[in-house]
């Protein structure tokens, strides 16, 4: 069985800013193939910002998250694979999602697959959050397949946010299609207590289902929601074998040994600001000054806090 090097990039993006937040992912992304990563895992919605509420009425933002996604299929690092969240058309219809007036009627809140120049896969996020300062069921339509995808010869599902947040579901659906790791996109806002509800679902998945669980979270602020990173990798015990930084962006770098179950931390063993680093080594392969001078590697931090069960994203 294979080793996956993989890489969690929490990132900021500027809601509709889709030219700023290409660029960031690009950068993201050839970082971590700088650092030998196999596959990197972008947030959700990275290319247009979340949240994005009814700029999503505005077909010309649409069209230029196509436009962002073709360039940066175009430019981006070829044997890296990508896990972009962007918006696309759907074929199914949203004229009554969950019992809500759909202001869309046709577009999904979707990842991206990017391999070598071209996509690979997309994935649709099944559950939409309709609640708080979640307008999504107004806007997008709900997937309704799962995503698996091979990477390094690892079967690894993709899922978004909301679709972690319960017991049987798209995580199920992604194990059950023969994921062996399941990464999730996130745009989840910070409260008191939150990474204490996101642990025991991230752990709760990978302990029942025996799978690794690579979760990805954005990074900074959008009108009076704050978003806090706190990325982070389950292994298939559900132990938390690596978290990203808290409020600052970070590039979280783990190899995952599917023959052995043991999860790696390439590169020094602490968390270092984009200043400090000048040069470093990655286990098995070597970074690039490139890599490292751009993003921090991340650290295994113990959790805190007791772990409680919720249904907010």
């Amino acid at each position: 069985m294979a080793t996956l090097r993989i890489a969690l990039a929490q990132v900021p993006a500027r809601v509709g800013d889709v030219r700023s937040n290409v660029r960031t992912v690009r950068d993201a992304w050839e970082a971590a193939a700088a650092a030998g990563a196999d596959l990197v895992v972008l947030p959700e919605l990275a290319l247009i910002g979340y949240p994005p509420d009814d700029l999503l009425l505005r077909p010309d933002l649409i069209a230029r998250a196509d436009r962002g996604l073709t360039r940066l299929a175009a430019d981006g690092p070829r044997g890296c694979t990508a896990v972009v969240g962007t918006v696309g058309r759907s074929e199914r219809r949203g004229d009554d999602t969950w019992g809500v007036a759909s202001a869309v009627a046709d577009l999904a809140n979707r990842a991206v697959v990017l391999r070598d120049g071209t996509s690979v896969g997309t994935y649709d996020k099944m559950r939409l959050p309709n609640e708080g300062v979640f307008d999504e069921a107004r806007y997008f339509v709900p997937g309704d397949e799962p995503l698996v995808v091979r990477v390094a010869d690892v079967r690894v599902g993709v899922v978004i946010c909301q679709d972690l947040w319960t017991a049987d579901g798209p995580v199920a659906a992604s194990v059950a299609a023969g994921a062996e790791v399941v990464v999730v996109l996130n745009a989840s806002p910070y409260h008191r207590g939150k990474r204490a509800e996101r642990e025991e679902w991230v752990a709760r998945h990978a302990r029942e289902r025996s799978v690794w669980v690579c979760y990805v979270n954005r990074v900074g602020g959008q009108d009076e929601v704050v978003f806090d990173g706190d990325s982070m990798v389950a292994d298939r015990s559900g132990t938390i074998v690596a978290r990203g930084a808290q409020f600052a962006a970070d590039l979280v770098l783990v190899d995952l040994d599917l023959a052995t179950g043991a999860t790696t931390l390439p590169g020094p063993s602490t968390l270092r600001t984009r200043r400090s680093i000048r040069s470093t080594s990655c286990g098995r392969r070597s970074c690039s000054p490139r890599a490292t001078t751009a993003w921090a590697t991340a650290s295994v931090r113990p959790s805190s806090g007791s772990a409680v069960a919720s249904t907010r994203p």
